[in-house]
C-alpha cells in the first residue's frame, strides 16, 4: 500500500484508449514503500466500478505471477487524496467520508504496446500485412500459449493488444485486469464458469490459421500451459486468497461471500477445462 504523499508528481495524464475506458490514468512518478522513486502507471477509477476494478486488477495480478507470465514487477493500492484529483465526493460515499479513495499503481514497463507497433493507423485503417505480422510475432511469443490459457482460465475479457507491452525486442508483457469472470461487472452480473468467454488472444491464434483445422500439436501447448497453471494456482492458493482478503478488508468491499464465489470460479473452470478448451480452439 502506497500513502498519498508516495505520489509525486504527474508526468502524463493518459488519453481513454491508451489507459483504459473505465479509469483516469497518470504516469506518475512514484516513492514505493521500499523507498524507490519509479515512474509507474496510477489508475483512478469511478465510484461506481471502483470495488470491481481493484479486485480484478489485484486478482490479475496475483494469479498471473503465479504461472509466471511477464508483467509489472511492482503492482499496490495507492491513495489519491481527493482534492489533488478533483475527485466528486457528492456521490461518492468512501471518498467523502475519507478524503480519498483508493488507485492502482504499477511500475511502468517502458516500452510501447502491440497496437502501436504494429498497427500504425488504428483503428481506421488495419492492413493485411500489418496483421499478419501481429499475428506471426504473437504465435512466435513464447508465453503465447501460456497467455491464451491464463486468460481462459480466469475468463478475461479485456485482454488486447493494447495492454500487450514490449519489454524488449523478443518479450512482451501482460498489463490491464478489467474485466474477470467472463462478464463486464460482476457487481451487476452473476457469474458463471461454465460459459464461454471472449478470449481474443484465442481467436488471434485461431484467426491466424485462416480457418484451417488446427493440427493436435499446434494446440498442444496451450492445453499443456493449462495444466501447468492448475498446479501452479494449486501450490499458490492460500498465499493467493489471503492477499484478496486483505485488499478486501483494506479497501473496505465487504465481499466476503463474492470472494468464495470468484475463487469457485477458478476451480470450476479447472474442472471443465479438458473438455471446454479444446472444443474451444476447435470452433
Amino acid at each position: 500500500m502506497i500513502e498519498s504523499d508516495g505520489y509525486l508528481d504527474t508526468l502524463k495524464q493518459m488519453s481513454p484508449t491508451s489507459g483504459g475506458i473505465s479509469a483516469r490514468t497518470y504516469l506518475a512518478t512514484v516513492q514505493w514503500p521500499d523507498g524507490q522513486v519509479i515512474d509507474s502507471y496510477v489508475k483512478l477509477f469511478p465510484a461506481d466500478v471502483r470495488i470491481k476494478e481493484l479486485i480484478n486488477e489485484s486478482f490479475g495480478f496475483l494469479l498471473a505471477g503465479t504461472v509466471n507470465l511477464p508483467q509489472s514487477n511492482r503492482a499496490a493500492l495507492i491513495k489519491l487524496d481527493v482534492n489533488e484529483f478533483s475527485i466528486d465526493t457528492s456521490n461518492d460515499p468512501f471518498a467523502s467520508d475519507n478524503g480519498f479513495v483508493y488507485g492502482w499503481v504499477t511500475s511502468s514497463l517502458g516500452g510501447d504496446n502491440l497496437r502501436k507497433t504494429f498497427l500504425k493507423n488504428y483503428p481506421n485503417n488495419v492492413t493485411n500485412d500489418e496483421a499478419q505480422k501481429l499475428m506471426i510475432f504473437l504465435n512466435n511469443w513464447s508465453q503465447f500459449p501460456n497467455l491464451i490459457a491464463f486468460d481462459d482460465w480466469i475468463g478475461n475479457i479485456d485482454r488486447n493488444i493494447g495492454n500487450l507491452i514490449f519489454i524488449n525486442k523478443n518479450n512482451v508483457a501482460i498489463i490491464d485486469h478489467g474485466r474477470l469472470f467472463g462478464v463486464e461487472n460482476w457487481l451487476i452480473q452473476s457469474i458463471n464458469a461454465d460459459l464461454d468467454c471472449d478470449n481474443k488472444m484465442l481467436n488471434i491464434f485461431k484467426e491466424s490459421h485462416h480457418g484451417a483445422i488446427i493440427h493436435p500439436s499446434r494446440c498442444k501447448p496451450i492445453l499443456d500451459s493449462a495444466i501447468h497453471q492448475q498446479t501452479s494456482y494449486t501450490n499458490a492458493l492460500v498465499q493467493v486468497k489471503d492477499e484478496i482478503i486483505k485488499i478486501d478488508s483494506i479497501i473496505d468491499s465487504k465481499l466476503s461471500t463474492n470472494i468464495n464465489h470468484f475463487f469457485d470460479y477458478f476451480d470450476r473452470r479447472f474442472a471443465n477445462i479438458a473438455s471446454r478448451l479444446p472444443l474451444a480452439l476447435a470452433a
